[in-house]
């Protein structure tokens, strides 16, 4: 499916499925289902944004990242490195 739609948009395969890989492994590390409204883990993303290279449309938020971090701090019982 991603090779279509990427060959469809005239995108490389691969970036299109790291970054489905990537969003997945949020929900993963955010342990929910949800859905942001800007960012690596939003609900759509348009053919714009899939053709674009704006950087934070395929980073985590900083509340999303932040979140990940404190799931991870629990887990490891402390502060992961590079956490604020």
């Amino acid at each position: 499916m991603a090779r279509t739609q990427a060959g469809d948009l005239g995108l490389d395969h691969r970036v299109l499925l790291g970054r489905a890989i990537a969003h997945e492994l949020g929900h993963l590390l955010l342990a929910t289902p949800t859905h942001g409204s800007a960012g690596l883990m939003r609900e759509v993303w348009s053919r714009d944004e899939l053709l674009g290279t704006h950087r934070d449309d395929w980073i985590f938020d900083p509340s999303d990242a932040a979140a990940i971090r404190k799931r991870l701090a629990r887990a490891l019982g402390g502060r992961p490195r590079g956490a604020s």
